[in-house]
């Protein structure tokens, strides 16, 4: 039998920078096995996705505002969900306006993501053991 955690999926929504993606998928991967992750670098396919049914943690890389906008318009569909969130800097501006997202974890695109890996790492044992 099947558990809630042996469903889940991490949804990777990295739109367009390649360095920070293959670094980004290199930790996810290092965390979860590579058929259980989904990446996407439009809102059309993460939109999909949301509206299907499972247990689903996200991993949103923000390019810049306009695209922090386009995520908040569609909050709605990413309520109940655990949401690591990366922004472009740790300005306070966009760091205060992604608050509206409810992310469990912001972390900054200049970091090597050791500290994504972890707090997926985290999430996950959550889950198995008792969270959410």
């Amino acid at each position: 039998m099947q558990t809630e955690t042996d469903l889940l999926r991490v949804v990777l929504y990295c739109r367009g920078n390649t360095e920070t993606e293959h670094k980004l998928l290199e930790t996810v991967r290092n965390v979860v096995p590579g058929d259980r992750i989904s990446h996407y670098q439009d809102m059309a396919g993460i939109s999909q996705t949301l509206a299907t049914p499972g247990s689903k943690i996200l991993v949103i890389v923000i390019q810049d505002s306009g695209e922090l906008d386009a995520f908040v318009r569609i909050r709605e569909q990413l309520q109940d969900r655990a949401i690591i969130l990366i922004l472009p800097d740790d300005g306070p501006e966009i760091m205060h306006r992604s608050l509206a997202l409810y992310p469990k974890y912001i972390s900054n695109s200049r970091t090597q993501f050791t500290d994504v890996g972890l707090v997926l790492e985290k999430i996950i044992q959550h889950r198995k053991y008792g969270g959410e």
